[in-house]
């Protein structure tokens, strides 16, 4: 998007090309359930600068992963490759403990992920993908 400000100069009008690059971060809910599809939808519909890619199989693109583990069984060696190249994991589920999706991805990979039961609060899932964003934007 291009905007043209005027800058005023005397009597004389001159127009300032500014560019304007705005990032977006792509999201994808993976999930059967409907009211975790829902509220995950809401938010990032209400995040600013998160864009969500519905109805698209195309993991590459994704830097958020939001993967209800219970309900969609996706191939762990495909979601270790996404963290490989940067995309963040938010695992969600009520059957899986933490320790046993730790011994499926190992603990290198691991540390990339974030757990959430079904049950969290909206608070506490806000501020778990905050940390998780935070903390994968500052590892090397």
């Amino acid at each position: 998007m291009i905007l043209k400000p005027p800058i005023q100069q005397g009597f004389q009008q001159r127009h300032q090309y500014i560019n304007i690059s705005i990032m977006l971060v792509n999201c994808k809910i993976l999930s059967s359930d409907f009211l975790i599809n829902q509220k995950i939808e809401n938010f990032i519909k209400s995040t600013p600068f998160f864009y969500l890619q519905e109805n698209s199989n195309d993991f590459e693109n994704n830097q958020i992963i939001f993967w209800d583990i219970d309900t969609i069984n996706i191939d762990i060696l495909l979601i270790k490759e996404r963290i490989t190249e940067g995309s963040i994991i938010l695992l969600i589920s009520s059957l899986i403990s933490k320790s046993v999706i730790s011994e499926m991805f190992g603990s290198e990979i691991f540390r990339n992920i974030s757990v959430l039961t079904k049950n969290v609060a909206y608070s506490q899932f806000v501020d778990e993908v905050s940390q998780l964003i935070e903390n994968r934007a500052f590892s090397p």
